[in-house]
């Protein structure tokens, strides 16, 4: 069943994060926006308190880099943890609350420390054309690392969009190229059929394994099903499962009616427990438990890790598949936790 779910493998893309490389634009933006802020708001004001032009550009270069740098790790900081383009209103939103809280108390900082050292005013006055003369900077840099982030994200989706129809053309030309095939099979299984006595098990496993290809046929061209849908094959396919192991293997079932609506990746959760089967001991005296369950938006396939004393080598196509695919479908991603003693992988479950 694993060979069939590469059918659907999608045209892998390198999708890069996103990387702040400013150092030249710091280095330059820096001292130009110093002298410009210098030359603009310089006043004779300045000129009573007896500062030099020397002094105004030092004041101007203490607001421009505390300004620039507090900024922009505040950005940073934001940005990896709303990257999705779903997410910029929100990321936004609290850029701008957390700019307007952090130049308050920046300004607050640099009129003290320009009082102590070259003897500027410090009253609230002095303090609130400071904030406001250093929010005109703030928002054109700003506005700039936002531009050049939104552009970088507009990118990679054209990218995500057009790996996501190069998978839907693979898909249909190997199902053009392989279309003989399931005829021939399904025919097969019929005569098989016809020679079977209707109350035999034999019977009962040839319909499971019918309906087992038929949906592998029906779902490799579609990039998500509903998992009632996905639930009743991989019940088509336990039963399977059940007739080799019998008492060596034991599922445990925990789906929410409110949750078979939702959508999975197809052959997602039926690869994840033939993998369990596929590298774990299963015997009548150690029987395997896979269990299916859904929890905080996520369906959890979980099984106890017993190794074989002969482990089959996997090549992990199956797993890296699913990643991908999901890295295609949603911003959410796989979960996949790793102890000692089980393994878990919980698939975001995705609204339709």
């Amino acid at each position: 069943m694993s060979e069939v779910a590469e059918i659907i493998k999608p045209v892998a893309i390198e999708s890069k994060p996103f990387k702040v490389n400013d150092g030249l634009s710091r280095l330059i933006g820096i001292p130009i926006i110093s002298l410009i802020m210098h030359l603009v708001f310089h006043t004779p004001e300045n000129e009573s308190l007896q500062l030099t032009h020397l002094q105004g550009i030092f004041m101007s270069s203490l607001f421009t880099i505390t300004y620039w740098e507090g900024n922009r790790l505040i950005w940073c900081w934001l940005q990896n943890r709303l990257s999705h383009y779903s997410q910029t209103r929100k990321r936004i939103f609290y850029l701008v609350l957390s700019v307007l809280t952090y130049g308050v108390f920046a300004t607050v900082v640099i009129q003290y420390i320009g009082f102590f050292i070259i003897g500027t005013g410090c009253t609230f006055p002095h303090m609130v054309r400071g904030y406001f003369i250093g929010l005109i900077p703030t928002t054109l840099v700003l506005m700039i690392y936002e531009a050049v982030y939104f552009f970088h994200s507009w990118k990679n989706q054209v990218l995500e969009s057009e790996a996501i129809m190069r998978t839907q053309v693979t898909s249909q030309l190997d199902a053009l190229k392989n279309q003989l095939d399931p005829h021939f099979l399904f025919n097969s299984l019929n005569t098989l059929s016809s020679l079977i006595d209707e109350n035999e098990p034999a019977q009962q496993y040839l319909f499971r394994l019918s309906d087992v290809y038929r949906y592998v046929l029906v779902s490799k061209d579609r990039n998500t099903v509903t998992l009632r849908e996905e639930m009743e094959f991989v019940h088509a396919f336990l039963y399977l499962a059940k007739v080799r192991f019998t008492t060596g293997l034991t599922i445990e079932k925990d789906i929410p009616d409110s949750a078979l609506e939702q959508l999975v990746a197809p052959l997602s959760v039926q690869l994840l427990v033939e993998n369990a089967l596929k590298h774990n001991a299963i015997t009548r005296e150690n029987p395997l438990t896979v269990s299916i369950q859904v929890e905080n938006g996520f369906l959890w396939v979980k099984n106890e890790v017993k190794p074989k004393v002969h482990f089959e080598s996997g090549t992990k196509v199956g797993l890296n598949n699913i990643l991908e695919r999901y890295r295609l479908l949603t911003s959410i991603p796989v979960q996949i936790l790793k102890g000692s003693k089980n393994f878990e992988v919980g698939l975001p479950l995705m609204l339709g």
